[in-house]
């Protein structure tokens, strides 16, 4: 195949197709470009469509990512792939003054153990490299201990791994195109970005040979690089084999912390009215610990007691096992409350804050004094009211207020980069409906 591309004078597009289901052996194939591989790709049946770009070696190469992380829900917004997105497209604007021209397909299925493999292929089309497979692409687009929680995930063996595959800088490397799928499965590629200068997931796209082309990674030859780093400069970590350090597991918010159980200087009904209020009427308070990692700071343990469990994280989520905690601490005159959910699909997030709530002593009028001093015994001080806590609560996904209400005639033009809940009227009905977008 190579040997091909070099006798058509190093043009076209070459392309890799899986042979046989669950097999590596592939047949390959070379277009005149990309336009004319996707004209034929959009021709086939669904079922057939199973086509790789071959990145060719020593060859300029655009920016790409391989994004993949395992979850028990799908991440139907695309919280993790606009976190990565923005923040390379943060690194071109500062590195190259320039702004990424970023294009996204999702392929996020279910597999055999009922765990979802949300899965993401990203092309930033006008970052381009001298090649893919000499250790500059891997390291701008490393992955190192830093990075927050986000950047993680524990896959089912327990493993902890980057959500951005540093495995697929290589030379001769095959990445799965738009529309196909791997032989024997259906679930292809789509793309899911609009403007390439937005990070804004889910916009309606016509699969056209216009909206593919932008996926190609091989560059022709000519294309002017704009990462002109040279390998002899990388940082000695990525060594001759440009391999980057492993990253190590984030350190938790909460990672040290007493198991002695210890009486809060505040009242639990509290807390556990303000986890109520924010939508969680199912978690019980089991103990309560000291958290050795700040000062006046106490964990509330929470159990569910077996029961389905509204995270707080995500509107409409629910998990039936894996139990939330509170760290509650205090600041100032008040008690900051955070929230930590533990179920597989949360455990990499960070800390919610929730809410506060302060104690205030209730008023207490001055005890009646006699008139004139007596040997008589004084009476006793009527006790003092209990305290009332008074609370601020934000972050609810369930009663958070919209940012912005739209009427039906403007719920098509939804602008998606905002939290908000947009209201209308099914046609026919007469009845309002809200529809939440987080």
């Amino acid at each position: 195949m190579l040997a091909l591309h070099s006798m058509s004078g190093k043009t076209g597009f070459a392309v890799a197709w899986d042979k046989e289901i669950g097999a590596q052996k592939k047949v390959y194939a070379h277009y005149d470009d990309a336009a004319s591989y996707y004209a034929n790709l959009l021709t086939l049946p669904t079922d057939l469509r199973a086509g790789y770009e071959l990145i060719l070696p020593d060859h300029p190469a655009r920016g790409y990512l391989d994004i993949e992380f395992i979850t028990e829900e799908p991440d139907v917004h695309h919280t993790r792939l606009a976190t990565v997105c923005a923040h390379y497209r943060e690194k071109v604007r500062k590195e190259f003054g320039i702004e990424a021209e970023i294009f996204a397909v999702c392929g996020t299925r279910k597999d055999k153990d009922g765990l979802f493999k949300n899965s993401y292929h990203v092309t930033i089309r006008n970052l381009v490299f001298a090649c893919n497979h000499d250790g500059v692409m891997k390291h701008f687009f490393a992955v190192t201990d830093n990075f927050d929680p986000v950047w993680f995930y524990t896959t089912p063996k327990g493993e902890l791994k980057s959500i951005v595959d540093q495995a697929v800088y290589t030379p001769k490397r095959i990445m799965r195109t738009p529309l196909s799928s791997k032989k024997g499965t259906s679930a292809p590629f789509t793309r899911i970005s609009g403007d390439p200068l937005r990070d804004v997931f889910d916009e309606p796209v016509v699969n056209d040979v216009d909206a593919l082309i932008p996926f190609g990674i091989s560059a022709p030859q000519g294309t002017p690089v704009v990462v002109t780093m040279s390998p002899k400069d990388l940082p000695r970590s990525a060594g001759a084999a440009h391999r980057c350090a492993k990253p190590r597991r984030p350190a938790a918010a909460s990672n040290v912390e007493s198991t002695v159980e210890v009486v809060p200087p505040f009242p639990l009904e509290a807390v556990k009215e303000l986890l109520v209020s924010m939508g969680d009427t199912v978690s019980v308070i089991s103990k309560v610990t000291v958290n050795a990692n700040l000062e006046n700071s106490y964990i509330v343990h929470c159990d569910q007691k077996k029961q389905a469990r509204k995270c707080l994280h995500c509107c409409g989520l629910i998990h039936e096992s894996n139990n939330c905690r509170l760290t509650v601490t205090a600041e100032g005159k008040v008690w900051g409350v955070r929230y930590r959910c533990f179920s597989t699909s949360c455990t990499q997030l960070h800390d919610l804050p929730i809410g506060n709530f302060s104690v205030q002593d209730a008023a207490v009028p001055a005890p009646a004094m006699p008139a004139e001093p007596s040997d008589a015994e004084m009476p006793e001080p009527p006790a003092a009211a209990a305290p009332r806590p008074s609370f601020t609560t934000w972050n609810s996904p369930f009663t958070r207020p919209a940012d912005e209400l739209y009427s039906s005639p403007l719920v098509r033009d939804l602008p998606l980069d905002k939290r908000f809940i947009a209201v209308c009227a099914p046609c026919g009905t007469g009845e309002p409906a809200a529809h939440f977008f987080m």
